[in-house]
């Protein structure tokens, strides 16, 4: 069954993040996607939220901690960001929190289990990132973990988690490439 079309303009590469029984999306292709919308399925409607106040919205990265949707990495006018943003539904408002002390990279790949938020690969120019990043909200820190993605792809990837098991996988090497660049693999990551 259809449901209500997106009502921003058309796009790819947007980030979302799911709080409660409702879903938010914001960012995609390009800069000037900023709007921010909430998606609520009981009712099937779309409900405009507060623009999304960085300064990398295109292609980037987002996991939900609580009542709060985190947002960042991705590019911007002048190139990558490692900055990121929380989201708070409780406010409708957006606030920078611990840049990500990692390489500044697009299209990586964000989830959490807990309190914990994971940021996993991305793309950066030229070549891509195998490392694992952690946030901390309750201490608003970072922490870079002792291992690295070991997939082919690091790219445009695909997370999970079920039943307490975190699960990473899918995507690609080399975003602009061709079908032999897409990976079909999936991996568990053990914490």
């Amino acid at each position: 069954m259809q449901m209500t079309d997106f009502p921003g303009t058309a796009r790819a590469n947007a980030a979302s993040f799911v709080i409660g029984d409702k879903a938010y999306v914001t960012g995609g292709s390009t800069v000037s996607d900023i709007d921010t919308w909430q998606y609520n399925p009981a009712t099937n409607a779309w409900t405009q939220k507060a623009d999304f106040a960085g300064a990398c919205n295109a292609r980037a990265t987002a996991f939900s901690i609580g009542t709060k949707g985190y947002v960042g990495l991705g590019l911007g006018l002048n190139g990558g960001c490692k900055s990121f943003w929380a989201y708070d539904t409780t406010t409708n408002s957006w606030t920078p929190v611990d840049s990500s002390p990692g390489i500044a990279a697009y299209d990586a790949v964000g989830f959490s289990i807990g309190d914990t938020g994971f940021v996993v690969g991305g793309a950066v120019a030229p070549g891509a990132v195998t490392e694992v990043w952690t946030y901390s909200a309750t201490g608003n820190v970072w922490a870079k973990r002792q291992t690295t993605y070991p997939g082919q792809a690091l790219v445009e990837m695909m997370a999970g988690v079920a039943a307490g098991r975190i699960f990473v996988g899918l995507g690609t090497n080399n975003p602009t490439g061709g079908l032999t660049d897409r990976f079909d693999e999936l991996w568990e990551y053990i914490r």
